[in-house]
Parts: structure tokens; C-alpha cells; sequence
């Protein structure tokens, strides 16, 4: 069964040397459509994010609002600077405006690595008849052949990105993905980008690969009906 609600987290080396590195988090949470349609989400919602270390200690307690223009949040922690390595859980409890509607919750592991990426994971976007004219960030990898998706990598490194589709055996796939970049608000990094339509495609499971000299990132989502 579809979850009521999702949460996707993304990681990115701030800084670090060549055997200690430090993280932000990207945190997005996203309601599902079935559950936002619903009249006690009418008037959006609001909740807390809690990141709690391997050992217990509580790295930050946030508070989200969710619009009823959207139906999802995102944050960063820390606001600057990073976390340490390790393991953290992510928990997510969400609570409709309107009375009658019970909270949403999501939990999830992240683990931060030793090794320094010079490419952080992607933050998801999707395009297509439910977000308008504007693209969405999303928490949810499926997506419609009616769609388009966007996948946006932090680093703070030089150089040209090139991006690539594959098929779900790591196969490349002759279907073009644009590339491009901006630079981040705060002036601290900037995006690689990469988007696709998705409707050459049949249902199935399918990955973009973004490279960055010598560094990769791959990023599955799935095609469905």
C-alpha cells in the first residue's frame, strides 16, 4: 500500500580532509496525494523533525509548515556548517490544520560516510499535470511517463557534470538528459542539474548517473502506469 507519507534525506560534504568529513542533510518530507486530498489537509499542515544520533543525543529539533499550496517541506541541517559522521535517524510526525485529521509520521536511517563525496545525493523533482507550471520537490521516486524529473547534486568542486540514463541493469540508454548548474542562494555551493522527460519510457525501473570527474552518483526511481 501507498504510505500516507514519504521523507527522503540527502547528503553533502561541506568540508573535511581526506580521512574525516563533515555533512549537511536535506531533509524532504511529502504528503501523498490520496492523504492531501483529503478535507483536513485543506488548510495544509504543520510538525516537527527530530535528527537523533546513533548514541541518542538529539542533533536538531525543527518546526515545518506544509501550505496548502504544497504538499511538501524541506530543511537543512545543520542551517550551516555540518554534521559529523555516523548513523542518524530522521522522524517526522506531521499534523493536519483542520481538526478531524490525524497526524502523519515517517522515520528514516541516514548514515553519514568517513569519505568525502565531492557530489552530494540528488534532491528529486518532479514536473507534469499535478505541479502546475513549476517544478515540485518531491520525497516519492515514482513517477508518470506524463512527467518530467529533475535531479539536483550540492558540491562545492569545480568542473563540467555529464549525466547519463540507465537502464535497471546499469545499462546506458539513448535518451538524452539536460545538464546544468546554478549557483546556490546562500553563494556556499551550487546544483548540478539533470532533467528528463520520461515519456520515451515503460513502466520499470530506471537510474540517472551524474558524474563529476571522477565522482558518480547514481540515483534510481521508477516509471509507473
Amino acid at each position: 500500500p501507498r504510505s500516507q507519507f514519504r521523507v527522503r534525506t540527502s547528503t553533502w560534504t561541506t568540508a573535511g580532509t581526506d580521512d574525516k568529513a563533515a555533512a549537511a542533510l536535506w531533509i524532504v518530507g511529502e504528503l501523498d496525494y490520496r492523504t492531501r486530498r483529503d478535507l483536513a489537509w485543506s488548510g495544509g499542515g504543520s510538525g516537527d523533525v527530530t535528527v537523533v544520533s546513533a548514541t541518542g543525543n538529539e542533533v536538531a529539533l525543527r518546526q515545518v509548515e506544509i501550505p496548502s499550496t504544497s504538499a511538501a517541506f524541506t530543511l537543512r541541517v545543520p542551517d550551516a556548517g555540518g554534521v559529523a559522521p555516523g548513523e542518524y535517524a530522521v522522524r517526522v510526525r506531521v499534523r493536519p490544520s483542520q481538526d478531524g485529521g490525524m497526524p502523519v509520521t515517517d522515520t528514516t536511517r541516514v548514515i553519514v560516510p568517513e569519505q568525502v563525496s565531492r557530489v552530494g545525493d540528488a534532491i528529486m523533482w518532479r514536473h507534469g499535470p499535478t505541479t502546475g507550471r513549476k517544478y515540485a520537490m518531491t520525497a516519492d521516486p515514482r513517477f508518470q511517463r506524463s512527467e518530467r524529473v529533475r535531479l539536483e547534486h550540492a558540491t562545492t568542486a569545480a568542473g563540467m557534470a555529464t549525466a547519463r540514463m540507465l537502464d535497471r541493469a546499469g545499462n546506458p540508454l539513448q535518451v538524452p538528459v539536460q545538464v546544468t548548474e546554478r549557483q546556490d542562494d546562500s553563494g556556499e555551493f551550487r546544483w548540478l542539474i539533470a532533467e528528463a522527460t520520461l515519456a520515451p519510457f515503460a513502466p520499470g525501473d530506471y537510474a540517472i548517473e551524474h558524474t563529476l570527474d571522477e565522482a558518480k552518483v547514481v540515483t534510481a526511481f521508477k516509471v509507473v502506469p
